[in-house]
Protein backbone atom coordinates (compact mmCIF):
# COMPACT_ATOMS: atom_id res chain seq x y z
CA UNK A 1 0.00 0.00 0.00
CA UNK A 2 1.03 3.72 -0.76
CA UNK A 3 -0.05 6.43 1.69
CA UNK A 4 0.20 9.90 0.22
CA UNK A 5 -0.42 13.07 1.91
CA UNK A 6 -2.19 15.89 0.84
CA UNK A 7 -4.82 18.50 0.28
CA UNK A 8 -8.50 17.55 -0.14
CA UNK A 9 -10.85 20.13 -2.10
CA UNK A 10 -14.18 19.01 -1.84
CA UNK A 11 -15.21 20.46 -5.46
CA UNK A 12 -18.19 22.81 -3.88
CA UNK A 13 -16.76 25.31 -1.58
CA UNK A 14 -13.13 26.73 -1.51
CA UNK A 15 -12.19 25.23 1.67
CA UNK A 16 -9.27 22.92 2.15
CA UNK A 17 -8.61 20.16 4.74
CA UNK A 18 -5.31 18.29 5.11
CA UNK A 19 -6.07 14.02 3.66
CA UNK A 20 -4.95 11.28 3.05
CA UNK A 21 -5.20 8.63 0.03
CA UNK A 22 -4.24 5.43 0.47
CA UNK A 23 -3.60 3.08 -2.82
CA UNK A 24 -3.74 -0.74 -2.56
CA UNK A 25 -1.67 -2.64 -5.44
CA UNK A 26 -5.36 -3.86 -6.24
CA UNK A 27 -5.75 -0.35 -7.38
CA UNK A 28 -7.91 0.23 -5.01
CA UNK A 29 -8.14 4.12 -3.02
CA UNK A 30 -9.17 5.26 0.59
CA UNK A 31 -9.21 8.69 1.40
CA UNK A 32 -9.18 9.80 4.77
CA UNK A 33 -9.80 13.96 5.18
CA UNK A 34 -11.18 15.62 8.48
CA UNK A 35 -14.63 15.54 7.91
CA UNK A 36 -14.54 13.56 4.06
CA UNK A 37 -14.33 9.61 3.87
CA UNK A 38 -13.83 7.73 0.44
CA UNK A 39 -13.39 4.78 -1.56
CA UNK A 40 -13.12 3.66 -5.06
CA UNK A 41 -10.91 2.45 -8.00
CA UNK A 42 -7.45 4.92 -8.51
CA UNK A 43 -8.25 5.10 -12.21
CA UNK A 44 -11.05 7.17 -11.43
CA UNK A 45 -8.93 10.13 -10.45
CA UNK A 46 -7.98 12.28 -13.70
CA UNK A 47 -4.00 12.82 -12.93
CA UNK A 48 -2.67 16.81 -13.89
CA UNK A 49 0.34 16.25 -16.31
CA UNK A 50 3.67 16.54 -14.07
CA UNK A 51 5.63 19.73 -14.09
CA UNK A 52 9.06 20.00 -12.26
CA UNK A 53 8.02 19.65 -8.31
CA UNK A 54 4.72 21.42 -8.40
CA UNK A 55 2.04 19.74 -6.59
CA UNK A 56 -0.04 17.15 -8.62
CA UNK A 57 -3.93 17.09 -9.16
CA UNK A 58 -5.92 14.23 -8.80
CA UNK A 59 -9.22 15.67 -9.75
CA UNK A 60 -12.74 13.16 -9.48
CA UNK A 61 -15.60 13.24 -12.00
CA UNK A 62 -17.83 15.20 -9.47
CA UNK A 63 -14.93 17.95 -9.07
CA UNK A 64 -13.42 17.13 -5.76
CA UNK A 65 -10.05 16.98 -6.21
CA UNK A 66 -6.72 15.94 -4.27
CA UNK A 67 -3.69 17.79 -4.60
CA UNK A 68 -0.15 16.30 -3.62
CA UNK A 69 3.72 16.55 -3.44
CA UNK A 70 4.47 13.06 -3.12
CA UNK A 71 6.35 12.73 -6.51
CA UNK A 72 8.00 9.13 -4.96
CA UNK A 73 4.82 7.75 -3.99
CA UNK A 74 2.68 8.49 -7.51
CA UNK A 75 5.84 7.29 -9.21
CA UNK A 76 5.32 3.94 -7.26
CA UNK A 77 1.84 3.66 -8.21
CA UNK A 78 2.48 4.54 -11.52
CA UNK A 79 4.84 1.24 -11.95
CA UNK A 80 2.28 -0.72 -10.55
CA UNK A 81 0.41 -0.20 -13.73
CA UNK A 82 -2.58 1.53 -12.24
CA UNK A 83 -2.18 5.40 -13.90
CA UNK A 84 0.21 6.40 -16.42
CA UNK A 85 -0.08 10.14 -18.13
CA UNK A 86 0.11 10.57 -21.46
CA UNK A 87 3.17 13.56 -20.32
CA UNK A 88 5.05 11.55 -18.20
CA UNK A 89 8.19 10.92 -20.65
CA UNK A 90 8.40 14.27 -20.58
CA UNK A 91 8.84 14.99 -17.42
CA UNK A 92 11.23 12.78 -17.25
CA UNK A 93 12.95 13.96 -19.97
CA UNK A 94 13.17 17.68 -18.11
CA UNK A 95 14.42 16.32 -15.30
CA UNK A 96 17.75 14.85 -17.03
CA UNK A 97 19.92 17.88 -18.19
CA UNK A 98 21.49 15.56 -20.64
CA UNK A 99 18.59 14.88 -22.49
CA UNK A 100 17.37 18.31 -22.34
CA UNK A 101 20.69 19.41 -24.03
CA UNK A 102 20.37 16.73 -26.36
CA UNK A 103 16.68 17.51 -27.51
CA UNK A 104 17.74 21.34 -27.86
CA UNK A 105 20.59 20.37 -29.75
CA UNK A 106 18.00 18.25 -31.94
CA UNK A 107 15.46 21.36 -32.29
CA UNK A 108 18.15 23.60 -33.15
CA UNK A 109 19.51 21.26 -36.10
CA UNK A 110 15.54 20.22 -37.50
CA UNK A 111 15.03 24.00 -37.45
CA UNK A 112 18.04 24.99 -38.96
CA UNK A 113 17.58 22.37 -41.99
CA UNK A 114 14.21 23.45 -41.89
CA UNK A 115 15.05 26.94 -42.75
CA UNK A 116 17.92 26.29 -45.18
CA UNK A 117 16.01 23.41 -46.77
CA UNK A 118 12.43 22.49 -45.97
CA UNK A 119 11.28 26.00 -46.06
CA UNK A 120 12.88 27.03 -49.59
CA UNK A 121 11.62 23.43 -51.36
CA UNK A 122 8.44 23.74 -50.67
CA UNK A 123 7.70 27.73 -51.32
CA UNK A 124 9.32 26.58 -54.50
CA UNK A 125 6.98 23.78 -55.51
CA UNK A 126 4.20 26.05 -54.44
CA UNK A 127 5.42 29.09 -56.22
CA UNK A 128 5.56 27.00 -60.03
CA UNK A 129 2.23 25.28 -59.05
CA UNK A 130 0.78 28.62 -58.85
CA UNK A 131 -1.49 29.22 -62.19
CA UNK A 132 -0.70 32.28 -64.34
CA UNK A 133 -4.25 34.22 -63.89
CA UNK A 134 -3.29 34.37 -60.24
CA UNK A 135 -0.21 35.72 -60.88
CA UNK A 136 -1.64 38.35 -63.52
CA UNK A 137 -4.01 39.98 -60.97
CA UNK A 138 -1.58 39.80 -58.38
CA UNK A 139 0.49 42.03 -60.90
CA UNK A 140 -2.44 44.33 -61.58
CA UNK A 141 -2.96 44.86 -58.48
CA UNK A 142 0.39 45.57 -57.08
CA UNK A 143 1.16 47.90 -60.07
CA UNK A 144 -2.17 49.12 -59.42
CA UNK A 145 -1.15 50.20 -55.44
CA UNK A 146 2.53 51.23 -56.24
CA UNK A 147 1.03 54.16 -59.22
CA UNK A 148 -1.34 55.38 -56.21
CA UNK A 149 1.48 55.35 -53.78
CA UNK A 150 4.82 56.09 -55.96
CA UNK A 151 4.92 56.51 -59.38
CA UNK A 152 3.45 58.89 -61.77
CA UNK A 153 3.10 58.26 -65.71
CA UNK A 154 6.22 57.91 -67.72
CA UNK A 155 7.61 61.09 -68.97
CA UNK A 156 9.76 59.74 -71.41
CA UNK A 157 9.41 60.23 -75.21
CA UNK A 158 6.56 57.30 -76.92
CA UNK A 159 9.48 56.67 -79.46
CA UNK A 160 11.76 56.57 -76.77
CA UNK A 161 9.94 53.82 -74.57
CA UNK A 162 8.57 51.38 -77.89
CA UNK A 163 11.99 51.16 -79.26
CA UNK A 164 13.16 50.11 -75.54
CA UNK A 165 10.11 47.78 -75.52
CA UNK A 166 10.99 46.82 -78.96
CA UNK A 167 14.66 45.72 -78.02
CA UNK A 168 13.78 43.97 -74.61
CA UNK A 169 11.37 42.02 -76.03
CA UNK A 170 13.18 40.94 -79.06
CA UNK A 171 16.20 39.68 -76.15
CA UNK A 172 13.83 37.70 -74.06
CA UNK A 173 14.84 34.23 -74.05
CA UNK A 174 11.85 31.69 -73.64
CA UNK A 175 10.22 32.11 -70.16
CA UNK A 176 7.48 29.75 -68.50
CA UNK A 177 5.43 33.36 -67.91
CA UNK A 178 4.98 36.09 -70.79
CA UNK A 179 6.87 39.16 -69.97
CA UNK A 180 5.57 42.43 -70.31
CA UNK A 181 7.60 45.73 -69.97
CA UNK A 182 6.62 48.76 -68.26
CA UNK A 183 7.74 52.39 -67.74
CA UNK A 184 7.14 54.49 -64.60
CA UNK A 185 8.40 58.09 -63.19
CA UNK A 186 9.74 56.85 -60.20
CA UNK A 187 9.71 60.31 -57.86
CA UNK A 188 11.00 59.12 -54.28
CA UNK A 189 11.54 55.69 -55.93
CA UNK A 190 14.22 57.20 -58.16
CA UNK A 191 16.41 55.06 -60.49
CA UNK A 192 14.86 51.71 -60.53
CA UNK A 193 13.72 48.25 -61.88
CA UNK A 194 11.87 45.39 -60.60
CA UNK A 195 10.06 42.30 -61.61
CA UNK A 196 6.25 41.48 -60.17
CA UNK A 197 5.32 37.60 -60.10
CA UNK A 198 3.19 37.62 -63.01
CA UNK A 199 5.82 38.69 -65.38
CA UNK A 200 6.16 42.48 -65.72
CA UNK A 201 9.60 44.18 -65.77
CA UNK A 202 8.91 47.83 -64.63
CA UNK A 203 11.76 50.37 -65.27
CA UNK A 204 11.55 54.33 -63.69
CA UNK A 205 12.51 56.93 -65.76
CA UNK A 206 15.36 57.80 -63.70
CA UNK A 207 16.81 54.89 -63.96
CA UNK A 208 16.49 55.24 -67.95
CA UNK A 209 17.88 58.13 -67.93
CA UNK A 210 20.80 57.78 -65.59
CA UNK A 211 22.22 54.69 -67.89
CA UNK A 212 24.10 55.94 -70.45
CA UNK A 213 24.20 52.90 -72.78
CA UNK A 214 20.99 51.11 -73.64
CA UNK A 215 23.11 47.69 -73.05
CA UNK A 216 23.46 48.88 -69.14
CA UNK A 217 19.49 48.44 -69.44
CA UNK A 218 19.64 45.02 -71.23
CA UNK A 219 21.87 44.06 -68.38
CA UNK A 220 19.59 44.91 -65.87
CA UNK A 221 16.45 43.33 -67.86
CA UNK A 222 18.64 40.29 -67.74
CA UNK A 223 18.93 40.57 -63.97
CA UNK A 224 15.08 40.67 -63.65
CA UNK A 225 14.59 37.76 -65.76
CA UNK A 226 16.44 36.31 -63.15
CA UNK A 227 13.65 37.11 -61.01
CA UNK A 228 10.61 36.40 -63.23
CA UNK A 229 12.04 32.66 -64.23
CA UNK A 230 12.92 31.58 -60.61
CA UNK A 231 9.94 33.16 -59.04
CA UNK A 232 12.01 35.24 -56.42
CA UNK A 233 9.42 37.47 -55.62
CA UNK A 234 6.28 35.01 -54.97
CA UNK A 235 8.79 32.44 -53.35
CA UNK A 236 9.95 35.47 -50.91
CA UNK A 237 6.66 36.05 -50.23
CA UNK A 238 5.20 32.18 -49.49
CA UNK A 239 8.69 31.53 -47.56
CA UNK A 240 7.93 34.68 -45.34
CA UNK A 241 4.44 33.35 -44.58
CA UNK A 242 5.81 29.80 -44.19
CA UNK A 243 8.07 30.94 -41.68
CA UNK A 244 5.72 33.19 -39.93
CA UNK A 245 2.86 30.23 -39.23
CA UNK A 246 5.87 27.90 -37.97
CA UNK A 247 7.40 30.87 -35.77
CA UNK A 248 3.34 31.05 -34.34
CA UNK A 249 3.30 27.06 -33.71
CA UNK A 250 6.53 26.64 -32.61
CA UNK A 251 6.35 29.53 -30.03
CA UNK A 252 2.76 29.59 -29.12
CA UNK A 253 1.34 32.86 -29.41
CA UNK A 254 1.02 34.98 -32.71
CA UNK A 255 1.96 38.59 -30.90
CA UNK A 256 5.99 36.95 -30.40
CA UNK A 257 6.77 37.18 -33.95
CA UNK A 258 6.14 41.19 -33.44
CA UNK A 259 8.65 41.47 -30.68
CA UNK A 260 12.20 42.06 -30.78
CA UNK A 261 13.26 38.35 -29.63
CA UNK A 262 10.88 36.64 -32.21
CA UNK A 263 10.78 39.27 -35.32
CA UNK A 264 14.53 40.07 -35.42
CA UNK A 265 15.81 36.49 -35.99
CA UNK A 266 12.55 36.40 -38.89
CA UNK A 267 13.84 39.36 -40.50
CA UNK A 268 17.37 38.42 -41.02
CA UNK A 269 16.47 34.99 -42.49
CA UNK A 270 14.50 36.93 -44.92
CA UNK A 271 17.29 39.15 -45.61
CA UNK A 272 19.63 36.39 -46.43
CA UNK A 273 17.37 34.54 -48.94
CA UNK A 274 16.67 37.87 -50.27
CA UNK A 275 20.96 38.50 -51.05
CA UNK A 276 20.32 34.31 -52.36
CA UNK A 277 17.76 35.51 -54.54
CA UNK A 278 19.96 38.48 -56.13
CA UNK A 279 22.91 36.45 -56.58
CA UNK A 280 20.51 33.75 -58.49
CA UNK A 281 19.61 36.96 -61.01
CA UNK A 282 22.93 38.11 -61.19
CA UNK A 283 23.63 34.51 -62.43
CA UNK A 284 21.27 34.49 -64.74
CA UNK A 285 21.98 37.80 -66.18
CA UNK A 286 25.52 36.81 -66.72
CA UNK A 287 24.07 33.61 -68.55
CA UNK A 288 22.02 36.39 -70.51
CA UNK A 289 23.98 38.74 -71.97
CA UNK A 290 26.82 35.96 -72.39
CA UNK A 291 24.39 34.62 -74.74
CA UNK A 292 23.29 38.15 -76.58
CA UNK A 293 26.97 39.23 -77.06
CA UNK A 294 26.76 42.13 -73.95
CA UNK A 295 29.87 42.92 -72.31
CA UNK A 296 29.20 42.24 -68.23
CA UNK A 297 31.30 45.42 -67.86
CA UNK A 298 27.74 47.15 -68.96
CA UNK A 299 26.20 45.72 -65.78
CA UNK A 300 29.49 46.79 -63.71
CA UNK A 301 29.59 50.06 -65.17
CA UNK A 302 25.36 51.25 -63.83
CA UNK A 303 25.78 49.74 -60.75
CA UNK A 304 28.79 51.68 -60.00
CA UNK A 305 26.51 55.12 -61.27
CA UNK A 306 23.61 53.87 -58.84
CA UNK A 307 25.92 53.37 -55.87
CA UNK A 308 27.75 57.05 -56.61
CA UNK A 309 24.12 58.12 -56.95
CA UNK A 310 23.34 57.12 -53.53
CA UNK A 311 26.42 58.18 -52.03
CA UNK A 312 25.85 62.00 -53.36
CA UNK A 313 22.23 62.39 -51.64
CA UNK A 314 22.61 64.54 -49.07
CA UNK A 315 19.66 66.32 -46.91
CA UNK A 316 20.50 69.57 -48.77
CA UNK A 317 19.94 67.79 -52.53
CA UNK A 318 22.14 66.07 -54.89
CA UNK A 319 25.88 66.68 -54.69
CA UNK A 320 27.40 66.49 -57.89
CA UNK A 321 31.03 67.13 -57.17
CA UNK A 322 30.62 63.59 -54.56
CA UNK A 323 29.22 61.95 -57.54
CA UNK A 324 31.64 62.91 -59.72
CA UNK A 325 34.53 61.60 -57.08
CA UNK A 326 32.73 58.90 -56.67
CA UNK A 327 32.35 57.23 -60.60
CA UNK A 328 35.99 58.96 -60.41
CA UNK A 329 37.36 56.06 -57.83
CA UNK A 330 39.52 53.06 -60.01
CA UNK A 331 39.10 50.62 -57.06
CA UNK A 332 35.11 49.42 -56.52
CA UNK A 333 36.33 46.06 -55.12
CA UNK A 334 38.18 47.04 -51.77
CA UNK A 335 36.95 47.06 -48.39
CA UNK A 336 35.31 45.05 -45.84
CA UNK A 337 31.82 43.65 -45.11
CA UNK A 338 29.83 45.45 -42.83
CA UNK A 339 26.66 45.69 -40.86
CA UNK A 340 25.20 47.03 -43.62
CA UNK A 341 25.81 44.16 -45.86
CA UNK A 342 24.52 41.92 -43.65
CA UNK A 343 21.08 43.94 -42.87
CA UNK A 344 20.83 44.21 -47.10
CA UNK A 345 18.12 42.67 -48.92
CA UNK A 346 21.05 43.20 -52.00
CA UNK A 347 24.25 41.69 -51.63
CA UNK A 348 27.25 44.56 -51.39
CA UNK A 349 27.50 46.66 -54.19
CA UNK A 350 31.28 45.98 -54.58
CA UNK A 351 31.12 42.01 -54.27
CA UNK A 352 28.26 42.67 -57.71
CA UNK A 353 30.72 44.79 -59.63
CA UNK A 354 33.39 42.74 -58.47
CA UNK A 355 31.71 39.43 -60.03
CA UNK A 356 30.73 41.69 -63.47
CA UNK A 357 34.16 42.88 -63.69
CA UNK A 358 35.78 39.20 -63.57
CA UNK A 359 33.50 38.20 -65.71
CA UNK A 360 33.96 41.19 -68.55
CA UNK A 361 37.91 40.23 -68.08
CA UNK A 362 37.52 36.84 -69.11
CA UNK A 363 35.54 37.74 -71.90
CA UNK A 364 37.91 39.89 -73.19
Amino acid sequence: MIELAGTWFDGNTSRQVPATLRVHRSGEFELAAADHSRRGRFTEFELSAPLGDTARQLALPDGAVFETRDHAGLAKIRDWGHHRHSLELVHLIERHWGAVLGLTVLTAVIVYLGMVYGVPSAARSIAYALPASMLDSADEQTLAVLDRAYFEPSELPQARREALRAEFESRTPALAIPVRIEFRKGGEVGANAFALPGGTVVFTDEMVELAQDDRELLAVYGHELGHLEYRHSLRRAIQGSIVTIAAVLLLGDATATTDVVGAVPLALTDLAWSRDFEREADSFALDFMSAEGIDPGYFASLMQRLECRDRARTSEGFNQSEFDACIGQSDWTSGESGLGDFLSTHPATRERIQRFQEAADSAR
